[in-house]
């Protein structure tokens, strides 16, 4: 059980800017609106994906209870990680937050951990890294920022197919139905041929989620999408994405 974190209060950021003397990152407090129909000692309650002050680009909450939601996001605490490898340090010590089931720790610190270089081209990497820190091969593993293969280099590498014209729901359905352990890569191919992207979509102890470890800005931040619907409005909100998954074997 961990104090929750609201508006306003504050956390870490490590890093620096390159300079002679570099310029760190000193870390601000929590920016609005975070989520005002739900207050917390008069200040309303922060969740995975709020933004957060900091002396170069804004940060982002990307770790929260999987077991406690708030406005369909996760709710941060003290000690919850953010996009640029800090936490959360303050929040209201009379109200504790804590998790329920024991799954999906696992899509949370995979988010938070695996794409250190904040880079937004390296999705394919960063399906590598998130299968091999749930899987167990290794716990630490992070994504390198440049681009990794093709669809059919990526199912090669995965050992499954892609069966496009699906749909979020479908993916989800079946990585639940699968039970603890199952992952499915699932590709996106955005309407009118403006790109595509991929992700690991997981079950982690019955907490089924996309590990979104990418930062696309404001309302887009690195994050465990356990919802369809969020997982719609980010990678279809126009209704004419190509979304293909396939279920990974398991490990021999």
């Amino acid at each position: 059980m961990k104090p929750a974190a609201r508006l306003g209060d504050m956390h870490t950021c490590p890093l620096a800017t390159p300079g002679t003397p570099p310029i760190p990152h000193v870390g601000g407090p929590i920016m609005p609106p975070c989520y005002p129909p739900v207050m917390v000692g008069n200040q309303p309650a922060a969740r995975v994906g709020d933004m957060c002050i900091c002396v170069g680009p804004p940060d982002a909450i990307v770790e929260g209870s999987m077991g406690v939601l708030i406005g369909n996001q996760f709710a941060a605490r003290i000690g919850d990680a953010t996009a640029h490898g800090g936490v959360i340090t303050a929040g209201l010590p009379s109200v504790l937050i804590g998790e329920t089931g024991g799954g999906g720790h696992g899509l949370a610190s995979a988010v938070a951990g695996v794409n250190p270089a904040n880079s937004t081209i390296n999705c394919g990497n960063i399906i590598d890294a998130a299968a091999a820190r749930l899987n167990g091969s290794d716990p630490d593993a992070a994504a390198p920022a440049g681009q990794d293969g093709t669809f059919p280099q990526i199912e090669q590498r995965f050992g499954t197919t892609l069966t496009w014209g699906s749909d979020f729901q479908s993916a989800f359905d079946a990585v639940r139905a699968g039970g603890d352990g199952t992952m499915a890569v699932v590709g996106i191919g955005y309407s009118g041929g403006r790109g595509s992207h991929v992700v690991l979509l997981a079950n982690d102890g019955g907490s089924v989620g996309i590990v979104e470890g990418q930062d696309w800005g404001a309302g887009n931040p690195p994050e465990a999408i356990t919802d369809v619907n969020r997982a719609n409005t980010r990678y279809n909100s126009d209704g004419g994405s190509n979304i293909g998954w396939g279920i990974v074997p398991p490990r021999p």
